[in-house]
């Protein structure tokens, strides 16, 4: 959908008396970019600032942002909103109020409506948004939407009526752009250096776009994409402009092979070691623990047998070559037009080295001593449902209901009922090698029924889960007896082995506990408010396919272990072990 944006934005003539855009993306919330008229500023605040939320519908957030958003411009101009959605709104009754309110400020709203059927609930509410039926507009998928590239342009230059002036001056007009170079629709709004840019692929992450300059059959200049595929386990980072590991990117993309698909449903992705999880209409990247792959027959990871070119879909077509000087670069091999070959430099994203046996910048090089900075937290804990990654940007995560989940209560807690829980989907599949260190603040609600709790989580399968392909390799459980008392169990596996570590303490649902789970590639050790256990264990911890606060490994049953009831506060997860962490603990 941001391709789709900028090509519509490109196809206007943006100005101070012409047009102004904003645009905007909402899931729970809205993140918004304010009407621009500088093309260029507004087409590089769309890419880096829009990410596809992965939750939740407030369709009354959206139109109150813009109704705001516009109610300060001239009343010379006209005010129209495209909404486009592919499902019901979660409050109706302010949808329609937000949606009034609008028009009655002399806003007209266009309705782009996938995947709804005439005479549904969300085809009735799409014609209470819409300023009339006309401008409601229904498309199967997001695919035959984008297919219409110029419909926006076309609904816009119909609703606008060009202002006119008493001086001699021409009236204002829209106009269209005219490009001197004929441009595929794919790289327009591309940030082209030395006649090359990258763009990310509209519907599958593990691809991009490489747009390039070359010559028609008449010798015109013309700019052309071509599909490329990233090699395994590793995605396309518009930011980085190569392919990272999962851990390093966000997949904002749409449009995707889960469309219309249920929750769990698994699929092969290029190579043998990783795989889809399809999860409300958006595909999680997977990847199999160490030493296993997935068998596409079986759709499960199995034992690797040693016989598998993982790589060979990307080795056959791949047209990068390792620069012999300097591991963190790489050439890109491009024919000219006289059938030369251009060697373009590019860098390796941040964290990464160019590996050319998978043709991607991928691998960290493990002989390199890499000199401690400082260890800060990974992920942590803030006001009223945020959570920072790396302290430098907020962290996308999934919430499966927001009346199960409470963060306004008390802003510093995230309160936990049955059923509720989040998934932080920027861990999924996320490396830890031999550091890993999580702390938090636990208290479990005075109605919490006795037995075994999940806390945290790095594999858990939906409810409809027939079969396990995977077992997670880092967990916290607590259990609580009739008394009240807990006991917190901490499950951690590596490549050498699994332990499995126990702390009990006498407590009250009046009161948090302070919890700290720690591994050092050396020993395992779970503090409870300074009661400590610990135990020798080696090795690299096991990736696990995603990462949840408060969900267990599968649906509850009565003997089976359940969904937390209680409050986290002060939860942070490292990489690497702080000096705050071993303050706490007497075996590190």
């Amino acid at each position: 959908m941001i391709t789709f944006t900028i090509n519509n934005i490109n196809s206007f003539n943006l100005g101070q008396n012409h047009i102004m855009v904003g645009a905007l993306v909402y899931g729970s919330d809205v993140t918004a970019i304010n009407p621009m008229s500088d093309k260029a500023n507004l087409i590089q605040e769309i890419q880096s600032k829009l990410i596809q939320p992965r939750d939740g519908t407030r369709t009354d957030k959206a139109l109150e942002t813009i109704r705001l958003q516009m109610v300060n411009l001239p009343s010379t101009r006209s005010r129209v909103a495209i909404i486009i959605t592919d499902g019901e709104s979660y409050d109706k009754v302010q949808t329609e109020i937000q949606a009034n309110l609008a028009k009655q400020q002399g806003m007209l709203i266009a309705v782009f409506g996938i995947d709804m059927k005439p005479g549904s609930d969300g085809f009735n509410e799409l014609n209470k948004i819409a300023s009339s039926p006309d401008l409601v507009f229904l498309f199967d998928t997001f695919n035959s939407l984008i297919t219409n590239i110029t419909m926006i342009k076309n609904i816009l230059c119909q609703v606008i009526t060009p202002t006119t002036t008493t001086s001699t001056s021409a009236p204002a007009t829209t106009t269209l752009k005219t490009d001197p170079i004929v441009t595929d629709p794919l790289c327009e709004g591309c940030v082209i250096v030395d006649g090359h840019a990258y763009v990310r692929h509209d519907s599958d992450c593990s691809k991009f776009y490489h747009c390039y300059l070359t010559h028609d059959t008449n010798g015109d200049e013309i700019m052309v994409a071509k599909e490329e595929n990233c090699a395994a386990k590793t995605f396309w980072s518009q930011e980085h402009k190569t392919c990272v590991t999962w851990e390093n990117m966000v997949c904002p993309n749409p449009l995707n092979k889960c469309f219309g698909q249920g929750d769990g449903t698994l699929m092969p992705y290029l190579g043998c070691e990783t795989y889809w999880m399809c999860q409300g209409g958006i595909p999680l990247p997977m990847a199999c623990s160490n030493n296993r792959i997935f068998d596409a027959n079986t759709l499960q990871c199995i034992p690797d047998p040693g016989t598998t070119n993982c790589f060979s879909p990307t080795l056959q077509t791949c047209n990068f070559e390792e620069d012999p000087t300097d591991s963190s670069k790489y050439f890109v091999k491009q024919q000219a037009q006289d059938g030369s070959v251009i060697m373009i430099h590019q860098t390796c994203a941040s964290g990464t080295l160019y590996d050319q046996s998978k043709c991607s910048c991928s691998t960290h090089d493990t002989n390199i001593v890499i000199l401690p900075t400082g260890c800060q937290a990974l992920v942590e804990q803030g006001q009223n449902g945020v959570f920072t990654f790396k302290q430098t940007s907020d962290l996308i995560y999934g919430i499966n209901s927001n009346a199960l989940v409470d963060f306004q209560t008390d802003p510093d807690a995230m309160k936990l009922t049955p059923d509720g829980h989040i998934i932080m989907y920027r861990l999924a599949n996320y490396d830890f090698q031999q550091a890993f260190a999580v702390s938090f603040k636990l208290q479990l609600s005075a109605s919490s029924p006795s037995g075994l709790q999940q806390i945290l989580i790095n594999c858990i399968y939906p409810d409809t889960a027939t079969a396990l392909i995977d077992t997670p390799s880092i967990s916290i459980q607590v259990g609580k007896s009739p008394t009240g008392d807990y006991t917190f169990f901490s499950q951690l596996q590596t490549t050498d082995g699994m332990q499995i570590i126990t702390v009990s303490v006498t407590s009250s649902t009046s009161a948090y506990v302070d919890v700290t789970m720690a591994y050092d590639g050396n020993v395992f050790v779970l503090n409870v408010d300074g009661q400590e256990s610990s135990i020798a264990l080696t090795g690299s911890i096991l990736k696990g396919p995603t990462f949840a606060l408060g969900r267990p490994l599968t649906k509850p049953t009565s003997n089976g272990i359940q969904y937390l009831d209680g409050s986290i506060k002060n939860l942070k997860i490292y990489d690497c072990i702080a000096q705050e962490i071993k303050d706490k603990l007497t075996a590190m």
